[in-house]
């Protein structure tokens, strides 16, 4: 296309509405969401009205830069632009008062989500105002590594979100004040979604989880669990555990699996069992399935991973003298996704036990079952070669499927890189399109300012700084191409100091097609 004797193609991306611009952008880190103001004119204050900040101490050698940009990005910020929400994730151990200063901020500007993951405790007492916010509905605290917890001074005396619906707590420590029976959640009381993954409730005798309006509950993962996990939620609708404690090392005088008390689960339509610890397929924990089991009776949709299972399987006599109490079951199914090998079998006892009182309901499950026994004499004699040969078989078409799966992974992966590598290249192809527009301009005046003609060098070198190497060689090679269609249409509207000029302030960039051309 020819780019000077045409009328500059509109820039897609600029010309989308701030919204979807600021939706794109809140997927990156701030730091680069920033240098999107080097791109043009346009871009200049775009990310100062952003309400997602996504605060990554990742690109940043050192906490103490991180909170450097930091602060210079909130006081830059528009202060009149509320803030839906905020993501911050940091390595190290950075100072209470920054991080505080963060959530203050965000406080002061109708935070709706506050999302923050630490490799260490950061902080110990929440800031009073947020238990005061009346935009806060989504909570998550997480320590991102395996060893750290999140202890908090003020879980005893429970917190009072009158606003939250989003509870998400990872790896957090609930004291170890035997003598306490906290209710952490109680004040909660428009809390509809609690998730606790890989908490401790170490010694506690009582952990109370007494939410009114509760939904959904998670409880994964846990490495310790208290002597009695106490739930009162009447309009409980879906909970998912993992009833045996994530460590193997056994602790004298706690427990190692879930010890569940509650009055009823009127509203229960979904329940998700699994044992969290592969080891722990032990025989010793089938009476603590079958008490939960009567628990979670009215529950409506079952689904056991496949560690469950076989963990039933062990106590085949056990399940002859109990009576199942499901009787409301629509739906029992069978997970075997974190298992990279399934069990070969499933004992018809077990499934005859789970549908006794719900016969009428779906079976779903990706296993063979047991067949049913046949007399000796009808099962056929099959020679050692004809066995050898089966196997044999059944492994190479194995063997296929994991190819064909291999092959359609490589093949999306390919066309994933193809259409990033085709956005990039729209992208620049803009970019450049705008540049040599301003630089016609310039030209075509017969007096250049030299001035928009410098900051439009910085503005590409700013943009280049974010590309592949690959895609910067092309980038620098389109504007040095277009810019001398530029100078051969507009050769005498300005004289030849002028043009020296012009080129002294561009630099190097027009005359990376030649440069790129000889290295070739």
């Amino acid at each position: 296309m020819d780019l000077v004797h045409h009328h500059v193609e509109e820039d897609i991306i600029s010309n989308l509405p701030v919204e979807i611009i600021h939706h794109i952008l809140s997927f990156i880190n701030m730091k680069y969401a920033v240098q999107t103001s080097a791109l043009s004119r346009k871009w200049r204050h775009i990310w100062t009205l952003m309400p997602h900040l996504n605060l990554n101490s990742s690109p940043f050698f050192t906490i103490p830069q991180f909170a450097k940009f930091v602060k210079h990005l909130l006081s830059h910020r528009n202060n009149q632009a509320d803030i839906f929400t905020v993501e911050l994730k940091f390595k190290g151990v950075p100072t209470q008062f920054f991080v505080r200063s963060i959530i203050n901020y965000a406080y002061s500007h109708n935070v709706k989500k506050l999302t923050m993951t630490s490799s260490t405790n950061t902080l110990n007492r929440l800031p009073l105002c947020l238990f005061s916010s009346r935009t806060l509905k989504h909570l998550t605290l997480a320590a991102s590594c395996d060893g750290a917890f999140y202890s908090y001074k003020d879980c005893n005396m429970g917190w009072d979100f009158p606003t939250l619906e989003t509870l998400n707590l990872s790896r957090f420590l609930f004291g170890c004040d035997e003598d306490e029976t906290p209710n952490v959640f109680s004040k909660c009381v428009n809390l509809k979604d609690l998730t606790l993954h890989k908490c401790s409730m170490y010694f506690r005798k009582t952990f109370n989880v007494c939410v009114p309006r509760l939904l959904n509950l998670t409880v994964m993962n846990t490495s310790s669990f208290p002597m009695v996990f106490n739930v009162v939620a009447p309009q409980l609708k879906n909970f998912t555990t993992s009833v045996v404690r994530a460590t193997a090392s056994e602790t004298p005088f706690l427990p190692d699996s879930l010890r569940l008390s509650t009055e009823s689960f009127d509203s229960l339509e979904r329940v998700h069992l699994s044992l969290s610890n592969p080891s722990c397929r032990l025989e010793k924990y089938v009476p603590v399935l079958l008490s939960l089991f009567q628990k979670l009776r009215s529950t409506k949709f079952l689904i056991l991973d496949v560690d469950i299972i076989e963990t039933l399987s062990l106590g085949l006599d056990q399940l002859s003298h109990e009576p199942c109490p499901f009787d409301k079951l629509t739906c029992l199914k069978i997970n075997t996704a974190q298992r990279l090998y399934p069990i070969p079998t499933i004992p018809v006892q077990v499934r005859n036990y789970l549908l006794e009182n719900s016969p009428n309901a779906t079976f779903l499950m990706n296993l063979p079952q047991v067949p049913q026994k046949r007399p000796r004499q009808q099962v056929p004699d099959d020679t050692m070669a004809n066995k050898v040969a089966k196997l044999e078989s059944d492994e190479k078409k194995l063997l296929e499927a994991k190819i064909q799966m291999q092959d359609e992974v490589i093949t999306e992966q390919k066309a994933m890189l193809e259409a990033a590598k085709l956005q990039h290249e729209n992208l620049i192809s803009c970019i450049s399109k705008c540049k040599i527009s301003e630089l016609k301009v310039q030209v075509e005046s017969g007096n250049p300012d030299y001035e928009v003609i410098r900051l439009m060098r910085n503005e590409i070198n700013s943009v280049m700084q974010l590309i592949p190497e690959s895609l910067r060689v092309a980038m620098e090679a389109q504007f040095s191409s277009q810019y001398e269609e530029v100078k051969s249409l507009f050769l005498t509207r300005i004289n030849d100091s002028q043009w020296a000029k012009i080129e002294s302030e561009l630099g190097y960039i027009r005359h990376s097609e030649s440069t790129h051309s000889n290295n070739i």
